[in-house]
């Protein structure tokens, strides 16, 4: 499943949810119906290199990547698993929510000068 949602934090929400931080954002959410992650597992999933297949069958690069990413856009990723359940990922990107509203609101004007110069040579 994949869902995307906007999503507003007061004090309250993050008072409850360690490094929740308040304001608008946009929730990106993505889940699968896999295997699922024990606790001890979802304590490493966001290290660099920490992966649980087996030798040379991953990196243990892709969640590290996707968590840096979103850390230098001041969001958050929240995840929510156990075994046999599968897994729910939810990314919180804050300052998108109102730059996407401006740009439908107030289109950027654009002005364009062009000049055109004809030179006539006669006959070439």
């Amino acid at each position: 499943m994949q869902q995307t949602d906007t999503k507003t934090f007061d004090e309250a929400d993050c008072a409850e949810h360690l490094g929740f931080l308040p304001g608008d954002c946009v929730l990106l959410a993505i889940s699968d119906d896999g295997c699922g992650m024990d606790k001890q597992t979802q304590q490493h999933l966001l290290e660099p290199f920490f992966t649980t297949k087996p030798m040379g069958k991953g990196t243990g690069l892709g969640l590290a990547t996707v968590y840096g990413m979103v850390k230098q856009n001041n969001g958050f990723i929240n995840a929510n698993s156990e075994p046999g359940q599968g897994t729910l990922f939810r990314i919180y990107l804050f300052g998108l929510f109102q730059a996407s509203c401006n740009l439908l609101i107030q289109p950027p004007a654009i002005t364009i000068h062009l000049t055109l110069q004809i030179i006539s040579e006669g006959a070439i």
